[in-house]
């Protein structure tokens, strides 16, 4: 599959993205959408990191909350939503000389609009039991889920 071939590149690609920014930008907004239905989460897994995580990004300069986590979802896993019932939580998360901050909006309506192919940002788009969540997880996004389980709203916190 030529996308996986690509992966070693892009993860270095992003590694170093990644390093420039921290030094040379300001603080970021980015927007991750939680989608549930019947029972199961939305989660991808994305090339340049090696853990399955919640569909979203960063926010444009001309985009509010709940536009960026849309199309990010759209993008991402080809899950168009309709509107968002509730913010979960507003994070902050230090990376050396700034603070970005992360949003989780809670998804109210959604249909999937197609089915997602891998490429090389995304190898893997799948629904997970709430109960059966993949291994490969963060701390921070494992706990996310639970604050959702636990039924918590407008959180803020670290990261």
């Amino acid at each position: 599959m030529p996308h996986r071939l690509l992966s070693p590149l892009y993860r270095i690609a992003f590694a170093v993205f990644r390093l420039k920014d921290a030094l040379f930008r300001r603080s970021k907004l980015g927007v991750l959408s939680l989608v549930v239905r019947d029972g199961r989460i939305l989660l991808v897994r994305p090339s340049y990191r090696p853990y399955w995580e919640l569909p979203g990004g960063m926010v444009e300069e001309d985009e509010s909350l709940e536009e960026a986590g849309k199309r990010e979802t759209l993008e991402e896993a080809g899950v168009q939503i309709e509107s968002y019932a509730f913010m979960l939580g507003s994070y902050r998360r230090a990376l050396w000389r700034r603070d970005d901050t992360i949003v989780v909006l809670v998804a109210q309506t959604s249909t999937v609009m197609r089915q997602p192919t891998p490429n090389r940002e995304i190898l893997d788009v799948r629904e997970f039991p709430l109960d059966a969540l993949p291994q490969e997880m963060t701390p921070a996004m494992r706990e996310r889920i639970a604050e959702y389980r636990r039924g918590e709203r407008n959180r803020e916190g670290r990261w």
